[in-house]
């Protein structure tokens, strides 16, 4: 590399610099805090805190912003639930009963987000708007689409142990204080990140886009080392790639940060595995074959089970609207027609009740 060419990556890294230099100030200005108010209440308008937040809602407001103005603001102590997951797994959440907090962190992340968004490697998904399970989808098919006339295609799934539980979190604290240098950001950082104990809290609002950004770091280098692709969704890895040996050495390498940055254990059933005709990928729901896509089986045998044993009609009007969404994104007309005996997805309309009020308007089975 010429002393030019040095000088130029020099000069691009600083003029990246000065854009992170977001202030403390942005987030506790008046505006932003009304439009964090209007966002984190969504959803909660019964809810205990909202609801004495909203006996003196200029009064508590104007007190945020005065903690947030002065540096006396910390987050409030909070408590754990255990919640199963549509998936089956138990999770852990984290909630805070107070409500500003909410606000803070709302108005924290529409600071912080233009600048996230602009980092985070551009394979990892969740959290952020436009990149879901169908960014994640379409991104992993046109790779295979990219690379299939290889024959064969390799990939290993990595996972973490209790990622968001056994985060460390002096690293990942440190990794976000070298990209915004403002002493007032990183304080308020700091009450997100070390809200717990120990790790993090899956509760809270900005935690999934800021692990984003912390795992964006370990994609990078090894996209930058080994001729492999990593997807990524929340804490679930897939490296892909075109030679068994390269895949190996990137497993290896991501093993060894994970142990000795990280300070993060994966879990052991490591193996590696094919992409072609007949063999498969599962990831985000989907199974990625090199000509077609179907749906996971476990969703597959899920939804002919609910649309066997449900009776009320919008119940399953309800399942059968979100599986549709499911289908429409893969090869799964045949199993769409087996299940619900319609020639068309287009076949598929709101169902009529007989229950009317008195005014004569249809009255609809559903969760008040």
């Amino acid at each position: 590399m010429t002393q030019k060419q040095e000088l130029a990556y020099q000069r691009k890294a600083k003029l990246r610099k000065k854009h992170r230099k977001v202030r403390a100030a942005q987030v506790s200005d008046m505006t932003n805090l009304h439009t964090a108010v209007r966002k984190s209440r969504k959803g909660k308008e019964g809810k205990k805190g909202v609801v004495i937040f909203d006996k003196d809602p200029e009064g508590n407001l104007l007190r945020l912003q005065q903690s947030l103005t002065h540096g006396t603001y910390h987050t409030s102590e909070g408590h754990d639930c255990m919640r199963r997951c549509p998936c089956g797994k138990i999770r852990k959440l984290h909630k805070l009963p107070y409500y500003p907090d909410h606000i803070e962190q709302h108005a924290l992340m529409q600071i912080l987000m233009p600048y996230l968004v602009k980092a985070l490697y551009i394979e990892s998904g969740a959290s952020v708007k436009g990149r879901g399970m169908m960014y994640a989808k379409q991104r992993t098919e046109r790779w295979i689409d990219e690379n299939k006339s290889c024959g064969r295609l390799y990939f290993v799934k990595l996972d973490f142990v209790k990622f968001y539980e056994n985060v460390d979190q002096q690293v990942i604290y440190s990794s976000l204080c070298d990209f915004f240098t403002d002493k007032g950001i990183r304080k308020l950082l700091y009450e997100v990140i070390f809200a717990l104990p120990k790790g993090l809290g899956i509760g809270l609002y900005p935690i999934q886009t800021l692990t984003n950004f912390y795992m964006s770091i370990l994609c990078r280098l090894v996209c930058r080392r080994y001729h492999v692709k990593v997807e990524i969704y929340c804490d679930d890895l897939v490296i892909l790639g075109r030679s068994k040996k390269e895949v190996w050495r990137a497993v290896n390498f991501i093993l060894e940060y994970a142990h000795s940055v990280m300070h993060q254990a994966i879990h052991t059933n490591i193996g590696m595995q094919i992409i072609d005709e007949t063999h498969f990928l599962d990831f985000v729901g989907y199974r990625f074959y090199f000509n077609h896509t179907l749906l996971r089986k476990r969703m597959k045998e899920k939804f002919k089970r609910k649309m066997h044993n449900l009776v009320n009609p919008m119940r399953r009007y309800q399942v059968a609207m979100s599986y549709k969404g499911w289908l429409i994104h893969c090869n799964g007309f045949n199993l769409w027609r087996k299940v619900t005996h319609m020639d068309s997805f287009d076949d598929f309309t709101m169902p009529k009740f007989e229950d009317r009020d008195a005014e004569g308007k249809r009255i609809l089975q559903g969760r008040k």
